[in-house]
């Protein structure tokens, strides 16, 4: 469906719900669409918490709890990959963590004009992703030109937090879901979706594809070329951290009770090993 455009654009005031007893809150980012927005707020001791909304007028009578359920269950695991947890907490129909980003650091604000004209007050300085680590930029919109690429010292981390969202059938890997914090520590973030099977479809019909076990897709060529010389440059040092991952005590819970709505263990383990196989596969040319 088109968006309707508003002429002249209309300012909104967006606030969080006073249920979570946080008085000082600023949008991180503007609601777009169907997609709930996100907040940042200051607790009294000057942190700031980074605040998710999971329900808006356009799913309200969905589960807010089972919205969560599967960034969670994907969280818990982190430390099983040897890659840093997010450390969410489930309230009230919102998913909240710290701000990895800059924790203490007072906000400042701007205004962001929405597509369809609507005008929201947002934080100025928000949580780092990727694609903030694109260059070069359009010098007039601060955003990524079409063929940038990730300029970084980080490639073996990220490389392991993209595998780490194929493993457990997170879907949606794309820049803006990987968090660089304030410290350089890359984290795994929104994993808001299951997509496990499909994702084991797409490259079982393309077997030879590495792009398949890094993005949904490539934000440009270069960066499909990026992510082949990575793999390259730290192939031996992928497969020992993919052997070393033990998933013996492992289990998938939900409410403490085993499921495999998410997948199972054992289709983890399975991934991991085709990945290793990949790896190791001369038809790669590595």
């Amino acid at each position: 469906m088109p968006r309707t455009k508003l002429n002249p654009p209309m300012k909104v005031e967006r606030k969080l719900s006073p249920s979570l007893g946080f008085k000082n809150a600023v949008l991180a980012q503007a609601p777009c669409g169907a997609k709930p927005a996100s907040f940042l707020a200051t607790k009294s001791s000057g942190e700031r918490i980074f605040i998710k909304e999971l329900l808006n007028e356009g799913n309200i009578k969905k589960n807010g709890k089972k919205l969560a359920e599967f960034q969670l269950i994907a969280d818990s695991l982190k430390p099983v990959f040897k890659i840093k947890s997010v450390g969410y907490t489930y309230v009230n129909n919102y998913i909240i963590s710290s701000d990895w980003n800059m924790p203490t650091k007072p906000y400042e604000t701007k205004e962001h004009t929405t597509p369809s004209g609507r005008i929201y007050t947002i934080v100025k300085d928000g949580p780092k992703t990727l694609r903030d680590l694109r260059f070069p930029k359009n010098p007039n919109t601060g955003k990524p030109l079409p063929h940038a690429i990730i300029q970084t010292d980080k490639e073996l981390d990220i490389l392991k937090v993209l595998l780490f969202r194929q493993f457990i059938g997170a879907s949606d890997s794309v820049p803006v879901n990987i968090l660089v914090t304030g410290e350089g520590d890359i984290l795994s973030i929104d994993e808001m979706a299951y997509a496990g099977d499909k994702m084991d479809q797409k490259r079982a019909d393309d077997p030879d594809n590495f792009i398949h076990w890094l993005w949904r897709k490539p934000p440009s060529k270069e960066m499909r070329q990026q992510g082949k010389e990575w793999l390259q440059e730290h192939s031996r040092e992928l497969m020992r951290w993919a052997n070393g991952i033990d998933l013996s005590n492992v289990e998938i819970r939900v409410n403490g009770q085993p499921t495999d709505i998410y997948g199972t263990i054992e289709s983890i383990q399975k991934r991991i090993d085709s990945f290793i196989f990949f790896l190791k596969d001369s038809k790669l040319n590595f």
